[in-house]
């Protein structure tokens, strides 16, 4: 029987400042998505291209099984404010998908030529401890205490970088290279997330829950729950991707690639975005769930103002140094296109708060409004492209991720202005 109310008690030090928590996070997620362009970087200067394309190929065939084998629990579980669900149903049911996504990646591979079939096992089985992990992550979350997940995330990827290396300089074979990154996964959740969590006993470092057992039915329960942020996943994944479409279609590879590069210029705030959303989430549903609308409000608006920053940098920034700074980040061939950038930067500004009202959704516990939601910002997103791009080329496609976002923004805030908490202060 599920168990509707989890007491966790957190041993140790106490939460973490907002500061801090930010920082930790911002920290974490920057040398982790370092770490992960220095992989392809050393692979690319220590082997050949088409090993390069094996890593991509194997990284490409795992990636979406993983990701929609998460069902974004980390999200519910870092926003379960009352605790609705104990530990135990949270892991559970991501050794269950994960388990499955496994298998699916196996089948998958056997299909290959023996060397890339080693590379995509390899890469499945390195998600796969990065999946159990990354539910630890969420029970740190949960309780603000973001130290050590930043922490896990920095270790993770210098061990990976320094295992890539080391795989190539002794064998220089990927599923060498594969299988390292297998063992960084491994040691790093054994080692190191396994022990965040201490089950049905007091622990120094540890947050600690009750004893771990298996619950099919909070199990099912909790998936039927976190299915419809799956489909937003899903859904926000392919209106990123939309407007890449219509470019290639439309315009060719060349200019797709021109678009593709400079609209990855959003990740540096999309970074800080993530590390602000991920540390605030829990304190926004505890205040949620307790009817405090007032601070809720509060707090979310500062969230817009950060976003609204960060956007008015990129803007200042391109006006005042746009080809200048294509030039440094690519090559004078982009410079042509260095007008596309304030564009950019306004679509990258709604995508800010976008995001932001997406974390407060999420911390309301707003999930199924979520999904007609992000099904009219895809429908709105390719309509402007469909009709921008063959006439005005990438500027089109840049019209048509501000006319998405748009659409994200009014919506998001529209669901949670109408939204009643079960308490109000």
């Amino acid at each position: 029987m599920a168990t509707a109310v989890q007491s966790v008690a957190v041993a140790g030090p106490a939460e973490g400042s907002l500061y801090s928590n930010i920082s930790w996070t911002l920290a974490g997620n920057v040398v982790y998505a370092a770490s992960q362009w220095l992989l392809l970087v050393a692979l690319a200067k220590m082997g050949r291209p088409e090993q390069v394309g094996e890593l991509a190929l194997g990284l490409a065939i795992t990636g979406p099984l993983f990701v929609a084998s998460q069902l974004h629990l980390r999200g519910v579980q870092a926003t379960d404010a009352v605790q609705e669900f104990p530990f135990s149903d949270y892991l559970g049911l991501r050794w269950i998908s994960t388990a499955l996504v496994i298998v699916i990646a196996a089948a998958l591979a056997v299909t290959y030529r023996a060397s890339l079939a080693m590379i995509i096992v390899a890469i499945g089985v390195a998600r796969g401890f990065d999946n159990i992990s990354d539910i630890y992550y969420g029970a740190l979350q949960q309780q603000e205490r973001m130290a050590r997940m930043g922490k896990s995330m920095m270790l993770k990827g210098c061990l990976s970088v320094a295992g890539l290396i080391g795989a190539m300089t002794l064998t220089r074979s990927v599923a060498a290279v594969a299988a390292s990154l297998a063992l960084v996964s491994a040691l790093t959740f054994l080692l190191y997330d396994r022990r965040s969590v201490a089950f049905g006993r007091p622990d120094r470092v540890a947050v600690t829950v009750e004893p771990f057992r298996w619950n099919l039915r909070g199990c099912w329960k909790l998936f039927r729950l976190a299915l419809p942020l799956t489909i937003v996943l899903v859904l926000v994944s392919l209106n990123l991707n939309v407007p890449r479409y219509f470019v290639e279609h439309a315009r060719g590879e060349a200019e797709l690639g021109v678009f593709a590069a400079l609209s990855y210029l959003i990740v540096a705030g999309n970074l800080v975005v993530n590390a602000c959303g991920q540390a605030t989430a829990p304190k926004l549903a505890k205040l949620y769930a307790e009817g405090s609308l007032r601070r809720f409000w509060g707090m979310l608006t500062i969230l817009l103002g950060i976003s609204a920053v960060c956007g008015l940098i990129g803007i200042v920034a391109v006006a005042l140094a746009g080809e200048r700074i294509v030039t440094l980040v690519y090559s004078a061939a982009y410079a042509p296109y260095a007008s596309l950038l304030s564009g950019l930067m306004i679509a990258a500004t709604l995508l800010y708060a976008g995001q932001f009202l997406g974390y407060g959704m999420t911390a309301a516990r707003i999930f199924r409004a979520q999904v007609p939601l992000f099904i009219l910002v895809l429908g709105a997103t390719a309509a402007a492209c469909a009709l921008l791009i063959p006439r005005y080329g990438l500027q089109g496609a840049v019209t048509g991720m501000i006319a998405g976002f748009s659409v994200q923004c009014l919506g998001s805030a529209a669901i949670l202005v109408r939204a009643r908490p079960a308490h109000k202060e």
